[in-house]
């Protein structure tokens, strides 16, 4: 069992009756005694010898007026993007995405179109677009690359096309490479 000496004990009284906080009471204890006590050793001790107080309990405020939302509306993302959505789409101001010069990036690879159940160690977590016959989402499940979660193809193309500036540089590389 470890006794705490009575200097630390009444210095670490004082300072809690003073209002510190555990962590400039285990602070001032370092200092003065070459101690290493934590802030966590300090609120410890301070309960069980009775010297904490109970937190005051901050009154609940009153919750601002119900969103009403509808039967059709669907609340599938978070609940403000959800309520921006159906703001925006009841105003009509809907953003437009833009589909000029926009070119996906595919890899073809056969999916084994395996359930995350059904998933072993080193086979691809590739998440596939659609679901099986049971309604159950469907991954990659080919052999994976040491150290990735994917195949060699969609850990490609998971590493994406970087920044504008880490473009930029790749594209004075292949400049100065040909």
């Amino acid at each position: 069992m470890n006794v705490w000496p009575d200097e630390h004990v009444e210095m670490m009284r004082r300072l809690r009756r003073s209002k510190a906080s555990f962590s400039d009471i285990a602070d001032a204890l370092n200092t003065k005694f070459g101690t290493a006590y934590t802030r966590n050793s300090i609120a410890g001790r301070a309960k069980r010898m009775g010297l904490c107080t109970a937190r005051e309990v901050k009154p609940v405020q009153e919750k601002s007026e119900a969103i009403e939302v509808k039967k059709g509306d669907r609340l599938s993302v978070a609940v403000g993007a959800a309520v921006q959505m159906i703001n925006r789409l009841k105003s009509g101001d809907v953003p437009r995405v833009s589909q000029d010069g926009f070119v996906p990036r595919v890899v073809e690879v056969l999916s084994l179109r395996k359930t995350i159940l059904e998933l072993r160690a080193m086979e691809c977590r590739w998440a596939d677009e659609d679901r099986n016959a049971d309604g159950l989402h469907t991954f990659c499940g080919n052999r994976t690359a040491s150290g990735s979660s994917y195949c060699p193809a969609h850990a490609e193309l998971n590493r994406g096309v970087g920044t504008p500036a880490e473009r930029a540089v790749l594209d004075m590389l292949k400049g100065i490479a040909a």
